[in-house]
């Protein structure tokens, strides 16, 4: 993380500093300067290291929301799903019993149509 990002910064600029420090023509406030503006430097690519690192948790916890969200969406979804076909069955089982419960009318209709006509058949033969 952050100190890998530092080890990588001191890797690549400690030789300029080598420099700057075995610089023995360098005068006293040149040197110190030079160290200064090195000191800035540093602080400007942390602070920019910051930021960054700033900016991606953000977009971490970002993207776990969006992430959690969608999950929220599909279970949803599959529970609606599985409400409409829970309907659906329960309409075809209401037809079913509707047209069975006519099936047994019907048959019963019948039924007492038929002891109707053995009863003339019968009175018909008494007679």
């Amino acid at each position: 993380g952050t100190a890998a990002l530092a080890a990588a910064w001191f890797a690549k600029h400690r030789q300029r500093a080598a420099v700057l420090r075995s610089a023995e023509s360098m005068s006293e406030g040149r040197r110190a300067a030079a160290l200064a503006a090195t000191l800035a430097l540093a602080a400007a690519w942390f602070e920019t290291q910051r930021k960054l690192f700033s900016k991606r948790k953000k977009a971490s916890a970002l993207l776990a929301r969006n992430r959690a969200a969608l999950e929220r969406e599909e279970s949803l979804a599959l529970a609606a799903s599985w409400f409409a076909s829970w309907l659906t069955q329960c309409a075809e089982k209401r037809t079913a019993l509707a047209d069975q419960a006519k099936l047994e009318k019907l048959a019963q209709a019948e039924q007492v149509l038929a002891r109707a006509q053995q009863a003339r058949q019968h009175q018909a033969a008494l007679a």
